[in-house]
């Protein structure tokens, strides 16, 4: 009874209790010491993670809409999907998403919901519309896999908007793309276009809220 309490499992406990000895019971106790240590690092990091979640949140309740600004912003960590091909259909734009979403469970207690789309730079600066590049989720702490991306400190273009995407985002790519026009700056990144409210907090898409921004210079 008191070693299940300690979660060990009737059959560890008949195999011990059938080869007694102070080395196999150092053995066994420390085998679940080391189960707990990582269940404690599990927690811990979900325990980040939720407060992130939480401070984002917060962070972004009266954000200014529909003005381009410039904004200095840190690093940050994106998990991306494979890449999408430039004229890729719905279809298959969903299974990249999918295996993407499938992709990133494997590294992620909890799933922030903060999402987005890198664009295509050279569609940009040509005043066109960008092409997706990438899904990506985004963090605030960096981990370890063949996805992971560094989104890179400096100063940022910016607008926020209303709506969806691929609905409404055509004019304020329009805006953005003005902005630097009117003020010599030159686009030195790809556009990252993130979700910030989505279906997640609400179910009228009118009332989505996106960030669209590239990494500039003069």
């Amino acid at each position: 009874m008191a070693l299940r309490k300690l979660d060990i499992s009737l059959p560890e406990i008949g195999e011990y209790l059938n080869n007694k000895s102070t080395s196999n019971y150092k053995d066994l106790l420390a085998k679940h010491a080391n189960i707990l240590d990582q269940l404690l690092l599990n927690l811990q990091k979900m325990r980040s993670e939720l407060s992130d979640r939480i401070n984002f949140l917060e962070n972004n309740e009266a954000l200014p809409v529909e003005s381009v600004h410039l904004t200095a912003e840190a690093e940050e960590y994106l998990f991306l999907s494979d890449p999408v091909p430039q004229n890729a259909d719905l279809k298959i734009r969903t299974k990249i998403s999918a295996q993407h979403l499938s992709t990133l469970a494997d590294y992620v207690t909890f799933n922030n919901h903060v999402s987005g789309y890198i664009l295509d730079k050279t569609a940009f600066i040509a005043g066109k519309r960008p092409h997706t590049k990438y899904f990506y989720q985004s963090f605030s702490q960096p981990f370890d896999s063949p996805y992971f991306f560094l989104k890179a400190a400096g100063s940022y273009a910016t607008i926020y908007f209303e709506g969806i995407y691929c609905s409404y985002g055509k004019p304020y790519v329009t805006m953005l793309y003005q902005y630097l026009q009117d003020n010599n700056l030159q686009a030195v990144s790809d556009l990252y276009m993130t979700s910030i409210r989505n279906h997640w907090v609400t179910n009228d898409n009118g009332s989505y809220l996106n960030k669209l921004s590239v990494k500039v210079k003069k």
